[in-house]
């Protein structure tokens, strides 16, 4: 790896509860108007002449829902700053609660099976939630998800009496060659 993560404290770091929820896919279109005369579908043109379009997110209320609970657990933990407007480097941890076949039965029902999966090597991936949580991340603790210029994702099972969700770090990186990483409380800012 040509970046490292930063030997020292994250600027920004926050736990967010919850079932972590992927990115939906993306579905486009051209947006229509019907003609009253004819009922023919006539793309809407915007006052510069250019054809409207939509994008629409399909990963539903819980996936609103999601983004919405790492928004403001950013929101908090960026305690009235502003949003970062340098590189950053992103650490993910995606935890995931394990299913009730990966447990015994009776007085062994709190302890996993040895035939349980070590992963949660499954469904939804990883970069999907990873950008679940970088557009979450979007206006509330940075400019934009083009800011990472490096990162580690890892996702892995809650551990006993540990609570789903995902925790964030993210550390400023200097923004011109040889230039020291700045005290979290003189980031390059935009307001």
């Amino acid at each position: 790896m040509r970046i490292q993560q930063p030997d020292r404290e994250p600027d920004v770091e926050f736990r967010v509860l919850g079932t972590s929820a992927p990115a939906g896919s993306k579905r486009t279109g051209v947006i229509y108007r019907t003609d009253r005369r004819t009922g023919a579908k006539i793309p809407v043109i915007d006052a510069a002449g250019h054809v409207k379009t939509f994008v629409k997110d399909q990963s539903g209320q819980r996936g609103k829902d999601w983004r919405s609970a790492v928004a403001g657990a950013a929101y908090e933990a960026m305690e009235g700053r502003e949003l970062l407007s340098g590189p950053t480097f992103i650490e993910l941890t995606i935890i995931r609660q394990r299913g009730p076949g990966h447990y015994g039965s009776g007085r062994n029902a709190h302890r996993v099976l040895p035939s349980a999966p070590s992963y949660p090597a499954t469904a939804p991936d990883i970069d999907k939630l990873t950008r679940a949580v970088f557009d979450a991340l979007t206006g509330t603790a940075w400019v934009d998800d083009g800011r990472c210029v490096s990162m580690t994702v890892e996702k892995v099972f809650a551990q006993e009496n540990e609570p789903e969700g995902c925790e964030v770090r993210v550390w400023a990186l200097p923004a011109q060659l040889g230039a020291a990483p700045a005290p979290a409380d003189q980031l390059a800012l935009v307001s």
